[in-house]
């Protein structure tokens, strides 16, 4: 008798964990078909460690280790969810022309697919094995949980390798809510032991959260945060936190748009785009109006400055002093090891001058050249410029204990696009 008991009781948990997976798959595949035509804006933090044993850093599944942390960096984008595809920009930029979130985040881990790749995945796929691990209850919210697996036949995780991607299986698990078999987390981890020996990487994990969002009318299902780690075979570890906020609907921009100061006639009337763009090699001295300071600013931070003097830019045209300059700043990291320093770059990508619109594309001017023309002037550098240096790859390098800029005062140099 107790042995039938059991019996119908295992049969009647696997029907239930066929009827709960039947209908989580069904809630978000209807979350999908209205996950278009969105926009969020993503914070990004990110964290790097160093461990000496390789089988630390490569740990399955991965973990943080004990060594400290060397560096850190923030980013903020905006990412819209268009045609079933993620598209990127800086925050703020109103346009999206990078299909690959590597296309503007150059350096450090970064990663895509939160909003619909995954899910895709693993929901749309088949070949991919689900296991039922019962309920639980976390923060007061009681869940459903299952592990699953994506084999390599059916997975579409790719991971570069330095010269392309490497596809890659996966598994993990996910949890969704017992009222209304709505997603509540998702984690994500690549088999380490099917890694690819042509990638760096050796150990990796997403692990999500969801939110519902009310857009165009309806609630959305869409990202909340993500936590990102990696190991490497350079025995360095990252952890990427992520949380998503300002979710809307996309429409579409395309354009630039700035706010003038002013009267309201100057802001009504556009700038005039110029049809030439700007000679590579000019140099333009510039004195920064964006204050930025270590503990708020963030790779992704509009930034303007101001022409210092007239330049030249071509026969009988010169753009006069106190054109504005925008730009973005692409690059910030704070350095703990082995002392305090902060690394930026900002890249510049038009002029206005009065009612005229120039497109540019003007880094910061090698430190060593800038140094010796400003001797040749007697041009008095501002005061921080002793403790910068200028790497390769036109960063700035601050050795202080805390970085504030305010009216900072430099050259920057037009390069090719």
């Amino acid at each position: 008798m107790r042995f039938l008991l059991a019996l119908c009781l295992l049969l009647r948990t696997e029907d239930d964990a066929h009827t709960v997976l039947h209908k989580i798959g069904q809630t978000v595949g209807a979350a999908l078909s209205q996950s278009d035509n969105y926009i969020c804006a993503q914070d990004l933090a990110r964290f790097y460690y160093t461990s000496a044993p390789a089988e630390t850093v490569c740990q399955q599944p991965p973990e943080l280790p004990s060594a400290p942390m060397f560096l850190e960096d923030r980013l903020k984008l905006d990412v819209a969810v268009s045609q079933g595809g993620e598209i990127y920009s800086w925050h703020g930029e109103r346009k999206f022309s990078a299909n690959s979130v590597a296309e503007v985040v150059r350096e450090g881990p970064i990663s895509s697919g939160s909003f619909t790749g995954y899910l895709r995945n693993i929901f749309g796929e088949r070949g991919v094995q689900f296991q039922f691990k019962g309920r639980t209850k976390l923060d007061g919210v009681e869940l459903f949980q299952f592990d699953y697996e994506v084999p390599l036949a059916v997975s579409h995780y790719d991971i570069e390798s330095g010269k392309g991607f490497e596809r890659t299986p996966f598994h993990g698990s996910f949890s969704a809510r017992t009222g209304n078999f709505e997603l509540y987390s998702l984690t994500v981890t690549a088999e380490g032991d099917k890694l690819s020996s042509k990638t760096n990487i050796c150990a990796a994990e997403t692990r999500l959260t969801y939110q519902n969002v009310k857009i165009g009318g309806h609630e959305s299902l869409l990202p909340a945060s993500f936590d990102l780690l990696i190991g490497t075979h350079a025995r360095v570890f990252t952890e990427s936190k992520g949380r998503y906020s300002s979710c809307r609907e996309y429409r579409g921009e395309s354009t630039v748009s700035y706010d003038t100061d002013g009267d309201s006639s100057a802001a009504a009337k556009p700038a005039e785009l110029q049809s030439e763009p700007l000679n590579t090699g000019l140099v333009l001295p510039i004195v920064l109006s964006t204050e930025i300071d270590e503990d708020s600013a963030y790779a992704g931070l509009p930034v303007e400055a101001t022409l210092q003097h007239d330049v030249k830019i071509r026969k009988g045209e010169k753009l006069l002093r106190g054109a504005t300059l925008r730009g973005t700043l692409t690059q910030f990291q704070i350095y703990h090891q082995p002392s305090h320093a902060v690394s930026l770059k900002m890249e510049f990508s038009s002029i206005t001058d009065g009612n005229k619109l120039y497109l540019c594309d003007a880094t910061h001017r090698p430190m060593q050249e800038l140094l010796q023309s400003s001797m040749g002037r007697g041009r008095r550098m501002s005061p921080v410029a002793t403790t910068v240096s200028d790497p390769a790859d036109g960063s700035l390098l601050f050795r202080v204990k805390h970085l504030h800029l305010k009216k900072y005062d430099t050259e920057f140099i037009t390069v090719a696009p």
